[in-house]
């Protein structure tokens, strides 16, 4: 008898655990959905404050979600930070309206969900069939301070054309602004392979440039290296970039140099690779 009772304990345990590791996870593969976007105001001026909420579903919990919103004149991009409110049950954000901000309307770039799975879904001003994106749109009246005109590009300068191994290319890049330039970027095209070399560009009080420099080593590609675009960056935030194949002025030339005496020269574009197979002492 006591040998039964073992034995039916010992398939009970066995029975359970064997249902147990059988039991397969679900994996969470569906996308949350917006429901809505609104704001406590349509209307705003200096010294208010636009509270933005977002109402959004999910079949398992929402992590957080991500808000941008668009200036009316400049279509800079603004970040509003966003929090969950446990109360309401939606993620809230706040925008205050400052004397500088711009006027005109505020739209809702995009907006992206995501949930404790990672799974997420975004929603852009350009595809949103339901329209829920204008339950964001405020309008803002009252500011003279807006900072909406955007640097300028003077000149483009090389202290040398030519250079060859061991020599250190110096660029000054020189823009204007209104009221201040903040960064500039700037980036070169290689001469054979047209790979992107950033340049790293610090500002010179002394001179009133931007600089950076481009060290010539033994495995930089011999040729005419060209300025493939600059962006700079004015004080808040406007911006503009020249592109080589959009310089009306011929600006970006003046970065123009040419390298010699490298490993890596032209003829290296035309070469071609090939098999050569050896057979009972003869190429064939």
């Amino acid at each position: 008898m006591k040998k039964n009772v073992v034995a039916l304990i010992v398939f009970i345990l066995l029975t359970g655990t064997l249902q147990i590791n059988n039991v397969k996870a679900v994996a969470d593969v569906t996308n949350p959905t917006l429901e809505s976007i609104q704001v406590d105001k349509t209307e705003a001026t200096v010294g208010d404050t636009v509270k933005v909420s977002v109402k959004a579903t999910d079949d398992v919990g929402i992590s957080r979600v991500r808000l941008y919103y668009k200036t009316p004149i400049t279509n800079k991009s603004v970040y509003v930070s966003m929090n969950y409110n446990p109360t309401t049950g939606m993620y809230e954000g706040s925008i205050p309206i400052q004397s500088n901000s711009e006027s005109g309307t505020y739209k809702v770039n995009y907006v992206t969900i995501y949930d404790s799975s990672e799974n997420q879904i975004s929603v852009w001003d350009w595809d949103g069939p339901d329209n829920k994106l204008s339950g964001g749109e405020f309008t803002v009246t009252g500011t003279t301070e807006a900072d909406i005109t955007k640097p300028t590009l003077e000149s483009i300068q090389v202290d040398k054309s030519k250079a060859t191994i061991n020599d250190t290319v110096k660029v000054s890049v020189k823009a204007t602004d209104d009221v201040g330039i903040s960064r500039v970027r700037l980036y070169y095209k290689t001469p054979i392979t047209n790979k992107s070399v950033y340049v790293s560009m610090n500002y010179n009080p002394t001179r009133g440039m931007y600089e950076g420099s481009i060290p010539i080593q033994s495995n930089s590609e011999s040729g005419t290296y060209k300025v493939s675009y600059v962006t700079i960056y004015d004080t808040s935030e406007n911006q503009i970039s020249v592109w080589d194949w959009d310089d009306p002025d011929n600006k970006l030339s003046g970065g123009e140099f040419t390298v010699t005496g490298t490993t890596v020269s032209p003829n290296y574009k035309n070469m071609r690779t090939f098999t050569v197979r050896i057979a009972n002492g003869r190429i064939s």
